[in-house]
């Protein structure tokens, strides 16, 4: 089998080095990693860098389902504003036709993982507010004059509550998978607002007769979006927390990690964590092709050795 090389998750350059500079560094790192540490001592470096990337590998994929559904929560609103403004500009006879066709991009746009993913994680988006979103749903207040119209804000509900429940069974699924690996104190945090999820009042829809149903149950799916994103908010900020806590220096040169500079960690992207400093002589020394170096811990130390012989 073979393994490939791990990129960083980060896209900036990587700064460069003369040869003198990468061969005291690999000198310090190949002394550091062979005579400070003892095989027991290897042993337990190696399981905090395991311990820290399943964090990181966990941090991940909360960040996935998190950022799927801010870009959910961007397309449901801005299509019901598609909506309500081809109600007020088109002519009577296109308008019903012209919703339909916006509700059935919005839907296919909803469908698809990727595209919701990476819009939500674009730092522009313009993000959707509250009041925005309390303005819209005064908008189905009452039911819709023509069946298009009907059709195509009920369609967009039915969607987005479905797309929701999605991404609940995701929160779940990782929850369920994750747990054991927690620590108790905030295993339970997390327990006990995870299992309000279910609670009565956020499953019950109250039919108030003088609103359109569809405005109940777009509220009722909103509240419990909102419910969701706060439960993965929460999980995110433990696991950014644990991850901190397990792995506090660099595997490869055993210095302590700082927030920012030369010894900020990296994450590469079989999400094990180096400071910037290491990973960028080490893919200096490898002219951009570098593996990680505690994936293939051995043959990164083979190959420090090798350098300095050579140099």
């Amino acid at each position: 089998m073979t393994t490939k090389s791990a990129p960083p998750c980060l896209t900036k350059a990587p700064r460069t080095f003369s040869k003198e500079e990468s061969c005291k560094w690999a000198q310090r790192v190949y002394e550091a990693q062979n005579a400070r540490l003892s095989p027991q001592e290897r042993q337990m470096l190696q399981e905090r860098a395991e311990r820290n990337r399943n964090r990181q590998l966990q941090c991940k994929k909360v960040k996935s389902i998190s950022t799927k559904s801010v870009g959910l929560r961007c397309k449901t609103w801005t299509g019901m504003a598609q909506l309500q403004e081809a109600r007020m500009s088109a002519p009577p006879a296109s308008s019903g036709a012209m919703q339909l066709a916006i509700t059935n991009q919005v839907v296919a746009d909803m469908n698809d993982d990727d595209a919701l993913e990476a819009e939500g994680a674009d730092e522009n988006l313009v993000q959707v507010t509250t009041e925005d979103i309390t303005k819209l749903l005064a908008e189905v207040q009452k039911e819709p004059p023509t069946e298009e119209e009907t059709q195509a804000k009920f369609t967009l509900y039915e969607n987005y509550a479905q797309k929701v429940e999605t991404i609940r069974k995701d929160m779940f699924d990782f929850w369920n998978e994750n747990q054991v690996s927690f620590p108790d104190a905030p295993r339970k945090s997390v327990e006990s607002i995870i299992q309000g999820i279910d609670q009565t009042d956020r499953m019950a829809i109250y039919d108030q007769s003088r609103y359109w149903f569809v405005y109940d149950m777009m509220k009722k799916a909103d509240e419990n979006h909102n419910h969701i994103e706060s439960i993965l908010k929460e999980i995110q900020r433990k696991l950014d927390f644990l991850a901190k806590s397990e792995q506090c220096e660099c595997p490869i040169c055993l210095e302590k990690f700082e927030e920012e500079g030369d010894r900020a960690p990296i994450t590469l992207g079989c999400c094990h964590q180096v400071c910037g400093e290491c990973w960028d002589h080490w893919r200096g020394i490898r002219g951009g092709a570098a593996f990680c170096p505690m994936c293939r811990n051995s043959d990164f130390v083979t190959e420090l050795h090798a350098f300095q012989q050579h140099a």
